[in-house]
């Protein structure tokens, strides 16, 4: 997982999602790991700990070459974790994001794997579960009680639908009504249950990137 040990250290890596070792691309994340933990020079730093003891990330390191850059980076460029926003620092989520879009591109690691593609929310058929990114056109965005709900399908009960809090909504996207995600092109990214059909739950503005502004 999310967990690496360098030095007799635990660190709960920041931000990305790493496979289990069972999970595809598991060992190649593993072996990915190992290198990064022999090869890396992990920079000393004030860390805080969580409630399991694990010093919380980021973990800032040099490489080989002698650039210094972070083993999230690091393993998010060699594909062998996703991006999974949870912190503040957006600086530094949108530079993940923009590594892990490079991996994506050339099919690094766990992107030339089925399992990491990036699933069609309007087409989707295939039972879906754990960390996903899902890209589609929202069909439908809409305000019901207390959560907002984005669909990607004429039928709710079956299609993919992403959803957040509305207190959480309105605190991301405070001149946005939801109304104006219908038409967008956009991709979210997060763990999916099933909850009619496919269902994410939208936890970090991060989550949701928009593609394509205009309406297609």
């Amino acid at each position: 997982g999310s967990t690496i040990e360098i030095g007799g250290v635990a660190f709960a890596l920041r931000d990305i999602a790493a496979p289990r070792l069972s999970e595809p691309n598991g060992e190649f994340a593993r072996a990915v790991g190992a290198r990064l933990i022999r090869d890396a020079k992990v920079i000393p730093g004030p860390h805080r700990a969580d409630r399991w003891g694990r010093m919380e990330g980021p973990v800032w390191a040099r490489d080989v070459s002698g650039s210094t850059t972070t083993i999230e980076a690091m393993l998010i460029a060699a594909g062998a974790a996703r991006v999974n926003p949870q912190s503040d620092d957006r600086a530094m989520i949108g530079a993940l994001l923009a590594g892990e879009a490079r991996a994506r591109a050339g099919e690094r690691g766990g992107w030339s794997h089925p399992a990491w593609r990036v699933r069609d929310a309007n087409q989707e058929t295939e039972p879906s579960y754990g960390f996903q990114i899902y890209e589609g056109v929202v069909r439908e965005a809409r305000r019901v009680k207390s959560r907002v709900y984005v669909n990607f399908g004429d039928d709710w009960r079956t299609d993919v639908t992403a959803s957040a809090r509305w207190g959480e909504f309105r605190r991301w996207r405070p001149k946005r009504a939801p109304e104006e995600f219908a038409g967008l092109r956009i991709r979210v990214r997060g763990l999916v249950t099933r909850y009619n059909g496919p269902s994410i739950e939208i936890d970090h503005p991060d989550a949701v990137e928009i593609i394509e502004p205009a309406a297609v």
